[in-house]
């Protein structure tokens, strides 16, 4: 009806003759104020309750009206255990599978860690006869997988699907948050970058960049949308050889193509591209994708099945996982098999192409918390690449910050993020939403997680 400015009247009128116009209304003992119903998506009425319309006047403009509020509502395994405004949830009114998943978003002001989900998801051809979040769940009990919660209402427009919805969680274990870098000072960097300048064609991308990355150390680039991070880590893994400068390996200096550099040297330096849905042959299985890195720098595998098993616990994935195909994966699971497609060769540098933007917080915070197990136990060296600045503070020693192809920040996480210098690190600074949470939900309030061993979960999971 609406196309390019440009309304047709006469549609507009023969809907309005055949139609009712649909309007919000609200229960008389609704005890929200303005604000509140504001911030849920709510029109706002201007009317006492006795007095609100339950349908427009005809002649009402089209712009005036709203539709139906939209409301917040998680879901997990094709179920909706909970449902209700968004204010409730972050004062703290969510069940267990909602709590679990508000611990998982990132704090940019680093007063309590990430927490992941544990577990996996069950697979939609085996789930559980009773609640579906029943083998993930830290208080399930057997009436837990009995049957599925019903419906209970915790107050206006809010249920839950939680037989656990009034049960203080358990303390959860979770992570310190990646420490400052410490490192001796003849210590050479594994990866370096000099003077380091690339484009396409005539435009230049890159230029006057000089990084260091030191081993089992976590380098983040950020940036905003074309500063060209994703063209530097190209460069680093030999898939943009158009560029000029210096770029080391454990000081040897290395080919600006991977065709031209050695098969170790490509076996040492891996990536993980952005997007799983293009970055994995839909063709083969993801036994044989993982083995494909195997087959390229060393020839015949042999024990190539108890590879794959290794490799897919590596990245939280069942085994059984190895005789599917990429597009009987979830996006999570497809971007596991990526990172396990990297690590099978044992690399020393990871490249991770913004490999979190396509995921939901609880996938995200499974993900950082198995790159950094894997950096305490085989000191992997990642080159990370986000747009989310408080996810930065989870997995990084030091950032880079990028502003039209040249570091303009570049430090410690904790001293840049504390203490920014540069104008446009401020800005981004100033630009990233803040996620707090309840000191019910999220712990004590101000304390620093940095060197933490714990966080208390919830001390009580409310209505959902």
């Amino acid at each position: 009806m609406e196309r390019e400015g440009f309304v047709d009247e006469e549609v507009v009128a023969a809907l309005r003759a055949t139609q009712p116009v649909r309007r919000t209304t609200y229960p008389e003992d609704l005890a929200l104020s303005a604000d509140d119903l504001d911030f849920a998506g709510w029109c706002v009425p201007t009317s006492t309750p006795a007095s609100r319309p339950t349908a427009a006047p005809a002649e009402a403009p089209i712009a005036t009206r709203r539709a139906a509020p939209p409301v917040a509502q998680p879901t997990y395994q094709s179920a909706a255990p909970a449902r209700g405004a968004s204010r409730w949830w972050f004062a703290g009114l969510a069940g267990v599978f909602t709590s679990l998943l508000l611990l998982a978003v990132p704090d940019l002001d680093a007063k309590r860690p990430m927490v992941g989900i544990p577990g996996q998801a069950p697979s939609p051809m085996a789930r559980p006869t009773g609640c579906a979040f029943a083998p993930r769940c830290p208080i399930a009990d057997a009436a837990c997988w009995v049957a599925p919660p019903g419906a209970t209402e915790v107050g206006a427009r809010h249920t839950v699907r939680c037989y656990k919805a009034q049960t203080p969680l358990p303390a959860v274990f979770a992570q310190p948050l990646p420490a400052h870098s410490v490192r001796a000072t003849d210590e050479r960097p594994v990866v370096q970058l000099a003077d380091l300048r690339a484009g396409y064609g005539s435009n230049t991308v890159l230029e006057d960049i000089d990084l260091s990355i030191y081993a089992g150390d976590c380098v983040a680039l950020l940036g905003e949308s074309g500063s060209g991070k994703t063209t530097l880590s190209r460069c680093v893994a030999g898939l943009h050889p158009s560029f000029t400068g210096g770029l080391f390996l454990n000081g040897e200096p290395l080919a600006a193509s991977s065709f031209r550099r050695t098969k170790e040297q490509r076996r040492k330096i891996q990536y993980i591209f952005q997007n799983p849905y293009e970055s994995l042959n839909p063709r083969r299985t993801v036994g044989e994708l993982i083995l494909q890195p195997l087959v390229a720098v060393g020839g015949r595998v042999r024990n190539g099945d108890d590879i794959v098993t290794q490799a897919l616990e590596r990245a939280s994935l069942r085994p059984d996982h190895a005789r599917r195909y990429p597009d009987q994966l979830s996006g999570g699971e497809r971007q596991r098999v990526a990172i396990a497609r990297a690590l099978v060769t044992n690399p020393d540098v990871l490249v991770c192409d913004e490999i979190t933007s396509a995921l939901d917080v609880s996938v995200q915070s499974s993900l950082v918390d198995l790159l950094r197990e894997l950096q305490a136990e085989i000191g992997l060296t990642l080159l990370f690449i986000t747009h989310n600045i408080a996810l930065v503070r989870n997995i990084a020693q030091q950032v880079a910050v990028l502003q039209h192809g040249r570091i303009v920040e570049f430090g410690d996480v904790a001293d840049v993020f504390d203490n920014p210098q540069h104008e446009y690190t401020r800005s981004l600074m100033t630009a990233t939403p803040n996620f707090q949470l309840p000191n019910r939900l999220g712990g004590t309030p101000g304390a620093d997680c940095t060197g933490g061993q714990s966080t208390p979960g919830l001390t009580q999971a409310g209505g959902e």
